[in-house]
């Protein structure tokens, strides 16, 4: 076989989905930084955004809103809250079919999703916590050093819903819900469990130069008994902080795809919108499932008992359904507009805002099957 022709074939087989490259450095405490991958990641699952049926099975979900917080995030310089210290406004919107809370940011810029309480939620302040400073390595950086950037991040409890509000520094969001009698006293220091560079190619680029690389450190809280993923830009997730368990491999890539979500007001998919690529990771120290797009947005689920996927480019892997739009209802919705995807092949809802946010959460309302 010629030089031309192995080169080909190298590039046929990759596109299909045969190989595909190992684009993550492991565990940061046993091995170094991995190279550059030699070849691009397999076709992205792309989202079917265009079939008038599905519109008219899944119309346009208007979530409520219900109130609104308003979380001081201090800066990893400031010691603690002055006059001065930024404040991060979210507008709380109940979804009733599927029993969920959604924490909405500026202009849709960060979301979060939790279970919302059985009980009527009220208009109540939120109540602050405690406050987490997490270092996170530069791509650049082995070891952590006194020069290591750190991320803020202040949690209050809502007490509307019980659900505990994670807001960091650069106002990235992040909700879980804790019972009371789970928390601690709020005065434990996190501690370092593992951390990853992670990669995500952008939508349509193949040119592994451009590939955008991040990196990734988890945390624990043992404050609350959850795990922190925090990326340097301030993007964070938070995952009840299951025992850790032993595994050949900290993280390896399972999928991706390519998601694109309407601005307010338009009522169309045009060329005008760019879509953007979603790599999702699993982790296998804690079982679950890390999603990352290219603007470096995470979210975290657990997984089940089930935590395997059919390969990517092959005739069992489903492709990611788009299912309606979700939008807030009127002017007091606030000027934010995003999309619902079915990710099949794991289970998952997708929730993908215009301006880049993403939020992720199981699929708990039974989806009929694709017509």
């Amino acid at each position: 076989m010629n030089t031309v022709t192995s080169s080909l074939l190298t590039c046929l087989l990759t596109t299909v989905g045969v190989a595909y490259p190992d684009l993550v450095r492991q565990d940061k405490r046993l091995v170094d930084r991995l190279l550059p991958p030699a070849a691009p990641p397999v076709v992205k699952a792309q989202p079917q955004i265009v079939k008038p049926p599905v519109e008219k099975i899944y119309p346009a979900v208007q979530p409520e809103r219900i109130y609104r917080l308003d979380l001081r995030a201090c800066k990893p310089e400031e010691k603690d809250f002055t006059s001065s210290t930024q404040t991060f406004g979210f507008e709380v919107y109940a979804d009733k079919k599927t029993r969920r809370l959604f924490y909405v940011g500026a202009e849709g810029k960060a979301v979060a999703v939790a279970r919302a309480p059985l009980e009527q939620a009220v208009d109540k302040p939120p109540k602050w916590s405690h406050r987490l400073r997490l270092p996170v390595r530069t791509l650049a950086d082995r070891n952590f050093t006194d020069k290591t950037p750190k991320v803020s991040v202040d949690i209050y409890r809502d007490e509307n819903s019980g659900n505990f509000v994670y807001v960091s520094h650069t106002g990235y969001v992040a909700v879980v819900l804790i019972d009371a009698k789970e928390a601690g006293k709020m005065t434990l220091e996190p501690k370092w469990e593992y951390g990853w560079d992670l990669t995500v190619r952008p939508y349509s680029e193949w040119d592994i130069q451009r590939y955008h690389k991040y990196s990734v450190e988890v945390y624990r809280d043992d404050n609350t008994r959850m795990l922190v993923y925090v990326a340097g830009n301030g993007a964070i997730a938070v995952l009840p902080a299951a025992k850790q368990e032993a595994a050949k491999k900290a993280v390896t890539w399972s999928h991706a795809m390519d998601l694109m979500a309407r601005s307010p007001g338009e009522e169309k998919f045009t060329e005008k919108i760019r879509p953007f690529g979603v790599e999702v990771y699993q982790d296998h120290h804690r079982r679950a499932w890390v999603y990352l797009s290219e603007a470096s947005q995470l979210a975290v689920v657990p997984a089940g008992k089930d935590f395997q996927v059919e390969k990517a480019g092959t005739d069992a892997y489903k492709l990611t359904r788009w299912l309606h739009a979700f939008r807030p209802a009127g002017d007091k919705g606030g000027k934010w507009s995003g999309e619902v995807f079915h990710n099949p092949n794991v289970g998952h809802l997708v929730y993908a805002t215009s301006s880049g946010a993403l939020a992720v959460a199981k699929d708990r309302t039974g989806l009929p099957p694709e017509k």
